[in-house]
């Protein structure tokens, strides 16, 4: 049981990182293309 909960936490940590990526990217993405439509 504790095994598997250490091994959870990585992933989680990594899924959380992805998204949150992946959100600063769409968040630039969208700044960007707001400015270059001004």
């Amino acid at each position: 049981m504790m095994k598997k909960r250490y091994f959870a936490i990585p992933i989680l940590a990594i899924a959380l990182h992805f998204w949150l990526s992946n959100l600063l990217y769409f968040l630039v993405e969208r700044l960007v293309l707001d400015v270059f439509h001004i």
